[in-house]
This record gives C-alpha cells, sequence and structure tokens, in this order.
C-alpha cells in the first residue's frame, strides 16, 4: 500500500465533512487493502527460500552438481525436492502401518475382546490429524 497508516488514507479519499457511513466504507476498504498486501508479503516470503551452509559443505556441493552436470542452484533444488519425496513416502508408509494397527482394534473389539472404544476413535484421530 501506498499509504503510511489508516489517517493518511481517509485524508486522501475522504473530502471535507463526510459522513459516518463515508467515513466506514473508507475504513473498510483500508482494511481490505492493508490485508491483501499482507497476506501477498507473508506469501512471498513463505516462498523464499535462504540456506545457510558451512563453507566446507559448499566445496562438496560444488563438486557433485559439476558431476551431475547442473548448475549449484539446480543441484540443491533437486536434492531438496528428493528428501521430500523420501520423507513423505516414509510419511505415507508410517500411517499405513498405524492404519492397519486401528484396522486390527476394530477387528478386536468385533470378536468380543476387550478393547475400548475409546482408544480406538483416539486412534483414528490421531491418524486423522497426520493426514
Amino acid at each position: 500500500m501506498k499509504y503510511k497508516n489508516l489517517h493518511e488514507y481517509l485524508d486522501a479519499h475522504l473530502g471535507m465533512n463526510p459522513s459516518d457511513a463515508d467515513i466506514k466504507q473508507a475504513k473498510t476498504e483500508y482494511w481490505k487493502g492493508y490485508r491483501t498486501e499482507h497476506r501477498k508479503k507473508r506469501l512471498q516470503e513463505a516462498k523464499a527460500l535462504n540456506l545457510t551452509l558451512p563453507l566446507a559443505l559448499w566445496d562438496t556441493i560444488i563438486e557433485r552438481s559439476k558431476k551431475a552436470g547442473l548448475d549449484v542452484y539446480d543441484f540443491i533444488k533437486l536434492s531438496l525436492e528428493n528428501k521430500i519425496v523420501e520423507s513423505s513416502s516414509n510419511q505415507r508408509n508410517s500411517i499405513k502401518k498405524e492404519l492397519y494397527e486401528c484396522i486390527e482394534m476394530i477387528e478386536e473389539y468385533l470378536d468380543n475382546e476387550p478393547i475400548s472404544l475409546f482408544d480406538v476413535i483416539k486412534h483414528i484421530e490421531s491418524i486423522n490429524s497426520k493426514l
């Protein structure tokens, strides 16, 4: 926004003796624009990636990127993407394991073995929160 505060905005958009409705409308427009700009700024900050690496690690990265025939930036980006894929597959396997445990708990409940339904529901909610 090009205005530093609400008062500058009101001064620029309202004439002499504005009505209460005009002031209220102008304030609403100002805060709407302010929130939009703030949201855009946070999204840009979230998209930005800053890495701080020790010099010894830079040498290794440069060597490996040359062997791979990639630019250093592309090599780092590709490495991070691979790590994300690996971690998501590990997380998926963990969730599958917990789902199987939950199914076993439900089967035990259906077989009339003593098991708390509360424990089953609690386990399902924990799995759901990970998704």
